[in-house]
């Protein structure tokens, strides 16, 4: 097991990253002694980190029971997309109005030149894909719009490596790189009705891949009730 560092801080990280990569999955129970032994550190970082996991909506605790990794409803999958949406549709229209700028929006977009990899890593494209937006984002120039957007982001992550992983099954990547290649266009075009159209598509088909594989993901850690779980 990864050691994380004697920091509540650094135990926090580490649980977040498993429960991100769902090494932990939905409703596994996090007991403080057993992540002590396995982080070889005391119980005392430990509930602190659980702590700090339970404010950020990570983690519930549940009385005379202990605490357990939150089962994340579509739902809230969903208005988190809506969330992204909104700050997006901000800053890239705000992009739009600085030409200065628009030779680094080219730059960046280069990244989805070409056709996708076939035997592509799908954690890697939704890296690429993370740091494209909010590289996008921070050139608009207001840091708490990317604060925000880094946020959601980071609660998003373990969907949109879902979303890509199902998009390569099916084969459906170019359609995902011609996207980006589209909002690349509108941005430079400085037309905010076809920035909010390429924004709005590029979610409508991340959320289509997301919510097939939540199914499957949901149906992997619950059973045959899982894709039907609220």
């Amino acid at each position: 097991m990864k050691r994380p560092g004697q920091t509540s801080e650094g135990v926090a990280a580490e649980i977040r990253r498993r429960i991100l990569q769902w090494d932990y999955p939905p409703e596994h129970p996090l007991g403080e002694e057993a992540l002590a032994a396995g982080f070889g550190v005391s119980r005392s970082p430990v509930r602190e980190a659980l702590r700090m996991l339970e404010a950020d909506g990570y983690v519930r605790r549940v009385p005379n029971r202990g605490y357990f990794v939150r089962q994340v409803r579509p739902s809230e999958v969903a208005d988190l997309y809506e969330v992204r949406l909104a700050l997006e549709i901000f800053a890239l229209e705000k992009l739009a109005r600085m030409p200065a700028l628009h030779a680094e929006v080219e730059r960046l977009g280069r990244v989805w030149d070409g056709p996708p990899p076939k035997d592509g890593d799908a954690q890697a494209i939704a890296r690429r894909d993370e740091a494209f937006h909010e590289s996008l984002a921070a050139l608009a120039g207001n840091e708490k719009l990317l604060e925000a957007l880094r946020r959601v982001d980071e609660r998003l992550f373990v969907f949109r490596v879902m979303g890509f992983e199902r998009a390569m099954e099916q084969d459906t990547l170019d359609a995902s790189y011609a996207i980006h290649r589209d909002l690349v266009r509108a941005i430079l075009s400085g037309d905010a009705a076809a920035i909010r159209a390429q924004l709005e598509r590029n979610i409508r088909h991340g959320r289509a891949n997301v919510e097939q594989a939540m199914g499957r993901a949901l149906t992997r850690a619950y059973g045959a009730r899982g894709a039907a779980h609220p």
